[in-house]
C-alpha cells in the first residue's frame, strides 16, 4: 500500500439527474469498486458532480483532467461527453484507466487499450476489482512512465502550459481523423465535440457572421480560401469558430469545403 498524502483521482463517467435509476447504478459502481481499490492505495476519488460546478465541461473539469495524479473513465453507456473528456486526458498524456460495464462495446482508438469489465454482481465485483487495483498498483509504481494513444499523434507534452482553446482544437481534429478512417462511427464521433464550448474572446459573433456571409456567397469554400479572407486572424481561431459553427449547425464540412446551411441563412439573415 502506498503511503504518505492522498493523491487525487478523477473520475469521469455517466452521472444522470439526482435518483434516477443512472445516477444510483453509477453511485454504486463508485461506492463498491472504485472507491474501495483508490482508498487502499490513497487515491482520493471524486466525480463532476462532487465539484464546486458540477454539470457541463467546465474549467473545473479540465482542471481535474489535467491535474489528477489518475484518472478512471466509465465507458458504459458509451457517453459523448465522457469520451470527450477521455481525450482531453489522452492528449496530456497522463495515467487513465479504462472501465465499464460488461457487454459494452467498446467504440474508437481506445479498443486497443485494456479494459476492467464489471457488473454489480458480488462474484463479478471482485474479480473486477482485482483487476482494477492490479492496474492501480501498476500507475502507482515508482518510474512508471504513461504511454497515450494520441501522444504521437497530439504532441503535447503534460509540463507544457497548453491553452484551453489550443487543446479542444488539437482534439477536433483527432476525432475528424478517426471519423475518415472509422465512417461508421462518424455519427457517434460528431456527438464527442460538446456545443456548449465558448470559445471566449477568438469566437466573436462578427466574425461568425463575415465567415457565414463568406461561406454562403462562395460555398463550397476552403479553410485556406478562408484564411487568406482573413489575414490577421490566425488559423487556430478561424478553426476554433468554424468548430463550433458545425455543431451549433450554421455550416457542414463537405468533401468540396464547407457549406451554410438553411440555419446559417437565417442566422445570417437575422443580424445582417
Amino acid at each position: 500500500m502506498a503511503v504518505g498524502k492522498k493523491k487525487a483521482t478523477f473520475l469521469i463517467s455517466p452521472i444522470g439527474s439526482k435518483d434516477s435509476p443512472e445516477r444510483r447504478f453509477f453511485d454504486k459502481v463508485k461506492r463498491h469498486l472504485i472507491d474501495p481499490v483508490c482508498e487502499a492505495y490513497e487515491y482520493n476519488c471524486k466525480r463532476a458532480d462532487e465539484l464546486p460546478h458540477p454539470g457541463t465541461i467546465t474549467t473545473a473539469i479540465i482542471e481535474k483532467l489535467k491535474e489528477s495524479d489518475l484518472v478512471i473513465a466509465d465507458l458504459t453507456y458509451l457517453n459523448p461527453n465522457v469520451f470527450y473528456e477521455l481525450a482531453i486526458r489522452h492528449a496530456i498524456n497522463k495515467p487513465v484507466i479504462l472501465i465499464a460495464q460488461e457487454g459494452t462495446n467498446i467504440l474508437f482508438d481506445v479498443t486497443t487499450e485494456r479494459v476492467v469489465f464489471y457488473t454489480l454482481d458480488p462474484d463479478d465485483l471482485k474479480n473486477a476489482k482485482e483487476r482494477l487495483t492490479e492496474l492501480v498498483k501498476t500507475v502507482d509504481t515508482k518510474g512508471y512512465e504513461n504511454e497515450s494513444p494520441l501522444k504521437s499523434k497530439i504532441q503535447i507534452e503534460s509540463t507544457k502550459t497548453v491553452g484551453e482553446q489550443e487543446l479542444l482544437i488539437k482534439i477536433y481534429e483527432k476525432l475528424q481523423d478517426i471519423s475518415r478512417t472509422k465512417p461508421e462511427h462518424t455519427v457517434e464521433i460528431e456527438q464527442l465535440y460538446p456545443k456548449q464550448i465558448d470559445f471566449s474572446d477568438d469566437v466573436k459573433k462578427s466574425l461568425t457572421i463575415r465567415l457565414l456571409d463568406i461561406i454562403g456567397r462562395e460555398a463550397p469554400i476552403t479553410i485556406g480560401t478562408l484564411h487568406n479572407e482573413f489575414t490577421n486572424i490566425s488559423t487556430n481561431s478561424i478553426k476554433a469558430n468554424l468548430a463550433n459553427m458545425q455543431h451549433l449547425g450554421l455550416i457542414v464540412n463537405s468533401p468540396d469545403g464547407f457549406v451554410i446551411t438553411n440555419a446559417g441563412k437565417s442566422y445570417l439573415h437575422h443580424y445582417l
